[in-house]
């Protein structure tokens, strides 16, 4: 299905921006330890700090500093690239500056939050993609062990609902939900069927049927899966 392609797309998307950002954060990491290293520290003076509204309608900042490097008469003016809430013209903040370049500056603090945001998305994205892949992977085990095992009971259809909780490009599946009495026992087991991207009431209702195959390891009834396959598609279309 579609929406199924779309899925797995959706979990490489997330891994690989993960990835990119970890990648990213560790090189910031490593070239913010490279220029504490060998960059020299001075204080400066915020002087300015500009504020504007991007394209897309967020504030943004640019904050200008004055400084001197040691030894020198001569002031230097420049943007340090980072902003902080906690920061007001007037204030004195460290930086370090290239001595082969001394225009040239980095206020550290900016460092290690880009590479600590950077690498905590990363994290985050990395883990998502990471557990959606697990979960499919786990699931296909599942219904594959299931379905070779060749036990199943017949169950009855119960209902058919709208999954609102799930949804992939703005659409939300379906799941049916059937029920198998065991007389034997004197319960009833309630199943659902994994999510389904068509509603399958129509076919269901212009083929007659009433019940459908549930898989399930006798060991463990909370191990089970739920054959739809009889809904697929029996139609080709070669025009």
């Amino acid at each position: 299905m579609k929406q199924d392609k779309a899925l797995n797309i959706l979990e490489i998307v997330f891994g690989l921006i993960g990835v990119i950002m970890l990648v990213i954060g560790v090189i910031v990491f490593v070239n913010g330890i490279n220029k504490k290293n060998t960059y020299k520290t001075t204080e400066a003076v915020i002087s300015e700090i500009e504020s504007y509204r991007g394209s897309d309608g967020e504030r943004h900042y640019t904050v200008y500093v004055t400084y001197r490097v040691p030894g020198t008469s001569k002031l230097h003016e420049t943007e340090i690239g980072y902003y902080s809430s906690s920061m007001d013209e007037g204030d004195t903040i460290e930086v370090m500056y290239n001595p082969e370049n001394p225009k040239e500056i980095v206020a550290l603090n900016g460092y290690w939050i880009a590479a600590g945001i950077l690498t905590l998305m990363g994290v985050v994205f990395s883990a998502v993609g990471g557990a959606m892949f697990i979960a499919e992977v786990k699931k296909n085990k599942k219904m594959k062990t299931l379905l070779e095992s060749g036990q199943y009971i017949m169950a009855k259809i119960e209902s058919i609902n709208l999954n609102c909780n799930y949804s992939v490009n703005g659409r939300h599946p379906y799941n049916i939900i059937c029920n198998y009495y065991d007389d034997y026992k004197d319960v009833t087991y309630i199943y659902k069927s994994d999510n389904l991207w068509f509603d399958p009431e129509e076919i269901i209702s212009s083929r007659g049927i009433e019940e459908l195959k549930v898989y399930v390891d006798r060991s463990n009834p909370n191990k089970y899966y739920v054959d739809t396959s009889v809904l697929e598609s029996k139609v080709v279309d070669l025009t």
